[in-house]
């Protein structure tokens, strides 16, 4: 059966909550943020990390300016109908490492608490697919003169003869041919990858990793930080077939009910990737509400349980921050990013 009727009534809908939501938040509003990392590698093809620097600097200007809450609290808040005006609330997702070493200890400095999403599949693995899949095609040594692959059902193509026509194929040609991928199509993109370049290429020291069961445990000691769930293996929750979407969450919530001891009251969808189905299949795993990415909009009342609005973080000074924060108050659409989101 076709999904564009439903597609075209899920466009419909968000078009009406946006109507409510700028109603909403002429009265309140409030912004959730979407962090990946606390690092500054030297090639950052989805824009996924901030410096420890600059976030320090965003954490003073947050804390000074925005009543900074536990996403637990904000979303308890917005669901009941009374959102507190100008609060902030901080989300990582993935799980990598230097959550730990880098963003810890500056949010205890400045006492700002955060949320952060896991995938599971991920944890005490040497890299994310999406880390490895960067190796594969711009890391160190020759490649063939092209790429002509089948990935993620696709046939691709593309030239590959130096570092900028490999860098071009990783983010316009590979990455989103396997971003939406389902099953084990991302795994078997991998393995084909492998092959054309040579043997598998490991990421780089500067590329991070995902965090060990130890490491997690000691990040979710912290009272700043609450764990939540971002499926198994990082693959886009609508891609899947029915079945395999409640097990990705579900396994993804049994883990993060181990390591923080208590079930997750929320969720965050791979790529911000959701449709009804999906969002469906989120609630009867027993979420209680759910994150997206990148909604031009604040969180208010009108908000949707299991698809709370985030606005992705990125290296920029707090003026820069501050601009973005309230272009987002105000309802404008920013420009895409020049990368695809990861």
């Amino acid at each position: 059966m076709s999904r564009f009727p439903v597609r075209a009534a899920d466009a419909l809908g968000r078009r009406v909550r946006v109507a409510r939501a700028r109603r909403a938040a002429r009265r309140s509003g409030a912004l959730i943020l979407l962090y990946h990392r606390v690092a500054a590698p030297a090639y950052d093809p989805w824009r996924l990390a901030v410096a420890p620097e600059t976030f320090d600097r965003q954490l003073d200007f947050l804390a000074a300016e925005f009543r900074v809450m536990p996403l637990a609290e904000l979303a308890a808040a917005a669901l009941a109908g009374d959102v507190p005006d100008r609060a902030v609330a901080i989300t990582f997702d993935d799980g990598y490492l230097d959550n730990l070493e880098a963003a810890l200890p500056l949010l205890e400095s400045h006492r700002v608490p955060a949320t952060l999403y896991l995938a599971t599949g991920y944890v005490g693995a040497t890299a994310y697919w999406w880390d490895e899949l960067c190796a594969l095609l711009t890391g160190p040594g020759e490649r063939p003169p092209r790429l002509e692959l089948t990935l993620g059902g696709h046939r691709v193509a593309a030239a590959t003869g130096d570092a900028g026509e490999r860098r071009r194929a990783l983010t316009e040609v590979v990455h989103p041919a396997l971003r939406h991928a389902g099953g084990d199509a991302v795994e078997q993109g991998l393995a084909r990858l492998r092959e054309w370049a040579g043997g598998a290429a490991a990421p780089g020291a500067d590329a991070g990793r995902p965090m060990t069961r130890a490491e997690l445990e000691r990040i979710a000691a912290s009272d700043l930080i609450e764990l939540g769930a971002h499926t198994v293996r990082h693959l886009s929750v609508p891609a899947l077939p029915r079945a395999a979407q409640r097990a990705e969450i579900a396994a993804s919530r049994d883990l993060v009910a181990e390591l923080a001891g208590t079930p997750p009251a929320s969720f965050s969808f791979p790529f911000g990737d959701n449709d009804p189905l999906s969002r469906l299949a989120v609630r009867r795993c027993g979420f209680e509400y759910a994150v997206g990415v990148g909604e031009p909009m604040p969180l208010t009342a009108a908000a949707r349980r299991f698809e709370l609005p985030r606005l992705v973080a990125e290296e920029e000074p707090p003026e820069a921050m501050a601009r973005r924060i309230e272009a987002a108050f105000a309802f404008t659409r920013l420009p895409e990013p020049a990368a695809p989101a990861r």
